[in-house]
């Protein structure tokens, strides 16, 4: 390593202009690039193990995550390949590094700095729970002339089974649009798992879905004991656990506490800071995904998703 890469990751760690997560990325970029060029440089060989953790943090003086974030950069870079019991290896077989010469200065920037994280609040539940509206043909809704009104289709024969899309999915859009139209107003009790059965005759695990899937958007809630009921729940009857979850974890992404295409906190570390079990922290996940605020990448776990993504936007009015 040059002293002049050694001189700017100590510099580095005295900034205090910074969040402590830009920071940290920055670093870890840094080692990211100055650990391509020894590969490059032959350095170290081919199919040779990379130095470890322990090894590189002493040789960078930085923290462990800062390392072990530019390693698996690297990996995903084809650079190394991890090997269980070995560590990290020189070369991917049958794979070109992405070298970071080649990224756009400006995209890198991106995924770093947040411009708009000092200038707007952070939306509530509601706004980062909110799914992008869908475009193109509906499936719940057809014309019963050309000009003619709008008809809610119904019953077992409003659910295609030959098509790609999803029995849960279509039947949930149904139901969505009777919510629209007002056949279920707000706060009215909602049609029960059996009721969802015998009508799309369909299995309790895809009417539990229908239910799961309308909770999410907001448009049901489950009050214990009592059932199921039209709109989204009041002051009295919090969200479920796993959406306070998702919404708190989809509130750091937003302002930047867990900068884009960096890892969301392992399961067990959600686990432990929520109180909650690994099936909750898992649903929670999951409609994360759903919604776009995370994204699976090559051989990580979840990470946070660019804002392209995102089912709102920074510049969006609802979020101000």
């Amino acid at each position: 390593m040059t002293g002049q890469v050694k001189g700017q990751i100590s510099a580095g760690l005295q900034r205090k202009d910074e969040p402590s997560w830009v920071v940290l990325s920055i670093l870890s970029r840094e080692i990211m690039e100055d650990l391509a060029r020894r590969i490059e440089d032959g350095e170290f060989a081919e199919d040779t193990r990379v130095p470890g953790v322990q090894e590189l943090r002493n040789t960078y003086e930085v923290p462990g995550s800062v390392v072990r974030s530019a390693l698996r950069e690297l990996a995903d870079r084809r650079y190394i390949r991890h090997v269980p019991g070995q560590g990290y290896i020189v070369g991917v077989p049958g794979a070109s590094p992405v070298s970071p010469r080649d990224d756009d200065p400006g995209a890198v920037k991106t995924y770093v700095i947040r411009p708009w994280s000092d200038r707007l609040p952070i939306p509530g539940a509601d706004v980062l729970l909110t799914r992008r509206k869908a475009t193109g043909k509906s499936t719940t809704r057809e014309r019963t002339a050309e000009t003619g009104p709008l008809r809610v289709l119904a019953g077992p024969a409003a659910v295609e089974r030959e098509i790609g899309i999803c029995i849960f999915t279509q039947v949930a859009d149904i139901m969505a649009e009777r919510i629209d139209t007002g056949v279920f107003s707000s706060g009215e009790r909602f049609a029960s798992l059996a009721e969802l059965r015998r009508e799309f005759t369909v299995s309790d695990a895809t009417a539990r879905r229908v239910l799961r899937d309308l909770t999410d958007r907001g448009l049901i809630h489950t009050i214990p004991g009592r059932g199921t009921f039209t709109g989204p729940p009041d002051a009295g009857h919090p969200r479920p656990q796993y959406q306070q979850i998702a919404a708190d974890l989809a509130g750091q992404i937003y302002s930047g506490q867990i900068p884009i295409h960096h890892v969301i906190p392992t399961r067990t570390k959600l686990r432990v800071r929520y109180g909650v079990s690994d099936h909750t922290v898992g649903e929670a996940i999951s409609l994360l995904r759903s919604l776009g605020w995370v994204i699976r990448a090559l051989y990580r776990r979840p990470v946070a998703a660019p804002p392209f993504c995102w089912p709102v936007s920074p510049g969006d009015p609802v979020a101000s």
